[in-house]
């Protein structure tokens, strides 16, 4: 835990305008103090939260426009910036070294900003309620939906497009155990949030191209994230836990994984021509990566520490990989064998063995 002193302007909403490791108690009139374990999303700005209720939420565009005209005044010799982020143009007077700090920063007003809080006193006590109640969201017309700490237990709903679910400290349950709980349309974001899945169906259905997810904790006896048909997914930062079914179904699907902690019976399966690009991915489980019909792999550095057979590929899958190696756990050295298209392991339940492929001609 990581407890900071955080400075708030009473007079533009309970803005952050700064942290610190110690109180700066007294403090002058408009100005007051939160103590809190708290860290900015994504190197954001502090100025992008404000104090609500004794903890921090998202801020809204009205109090940040308030703060660069009271904290930051533009001078006419400043750089006026102008970025594409995530299907949304970004203007700005400052002057940003990274371009992660303009996530959710848009003054020109652009991005509709909707606040969740199970307690009340926000826009939205419920995500599908908040979700539900978007209209109209375009790559010119933007939603961003902060949902607060708690465990939220919801219906299945659809994220729309040009729409991003951010969490601060929250977990979405489902309360119907047979559908999937969150179906991403395309060109949409889910991030920093927890998922329990549904019994007998996944977490997130991706549905449409262009979706992102990152930094998600998905726990359950159910499935994680399915993608069918789709591309440009990106799955960034996730972790999928002991006890699920299928952490990552690909199935006809470009996709790419990165920093992924995988365990479930099949931690990743890739079917029916998935084309899937690999980086810093540990599986586990039954099967570790179970490839079939046609389904291609590019890896950078796969860790497979304890799967039953730790790759599967059957009916025409390949796999490859460059400047990289596979990690198993410990064990007799491999046999190359001759002639073999498939790279098959298997345990002893204390160490992993595995035939490679010769010659990957």
């Amino acid at each position: 835990m990581a407890f900071f002193y955080y400075t708030y302007d009473t007079t533009i909403g309970n803005t952050l305008i700064s942290g610190a490791t110690g109180s700066s108690a007294p403090l002058p009139s408009g100005l007051s103090e939160i103590f809190i374990d708290f860290e900015p999303k994504y190197k954001q700005p502090l100025f992008l939260y404000r104090e609500s209720g004794g903890t921090i939420v998202g801020n809204t565009d009205a109090n940040v426009v308030l703060y660069e005209e009271k904290y930051n005044p533009p001078e006419p010799t400043d750089f006026v910036t102008q970025l594409e982020l995530s299907g949304e143009t970004v203007v700005t007077n400052q002057r940003f070294t990274n371009i992660e700090e303009f996530v959710g920063y848009n003054p020109t007003g652009t991005t509709n900003v909707i606040t969740v809080d199970k307690s009340g006193g926000e826009d939205f006590v419920s995500v599908k309620e908040a979700v539900d109640s978007i209209t109209g969201s375009t790559v010119d017309n933007p939603w961003l939906v902060y949902v607060n700490a708690g465990i939220y237990d919801e219906n299945p709903f659809i994220i729309p497009p040009y729409v991003t679910i951010e969490g601060i400290g929250s977990t979405i349950a489902p309360l119907d155990e047979n559908n999937p709980l969150i179906t991403a349309s395309g060109n949409t974001t889910l991030r920093e949030i927890g998922l329990q899945t549904p019994n007998t169906s996944f977490a997130v259905d991706v549905v449409g191209s262009d979706v992102k997810i990152g930094s998600i904790d998905v726990t359950g006896s159910g499935n994680g994230v399915r993608m069918t048909d789709v591309s440009g997914v990106t799955v960034n930062d996730g972790i999928f836990r002991t006890g699920l079914a299928n952490s990552l179904t690909i199935d006809n699907s470009v996709v790419e994984l990165f920093n992924v902690d995988a365990v479930g019976s099949t931690s990743i399966l890739a079917t029916n021509f998935a084309y899937v690009n690999m980086t810093d991915v540990i599986t586990s489980g039954v099967y570790g990566i179970d490839m079939t019909n046609n389904a291609i792999i590019n890896f950078n550095n796969i860790r497979i520490p304890s799967a039953t057979i730790g790759v599967r590929l059957t009916n025409g899958a390949n796999i490859s990989g460059y400047g990289s190696a596979w990690k198993f756990a410990g064990g007799t050295q491999p046999t190359l064998s001759a002639n073999t298209d498939v790279l098959t392991c298997v345990s002893d339940g204390t160490s992993l063995y595995t035939a490679a492929l010769a010659d990957f001609s």
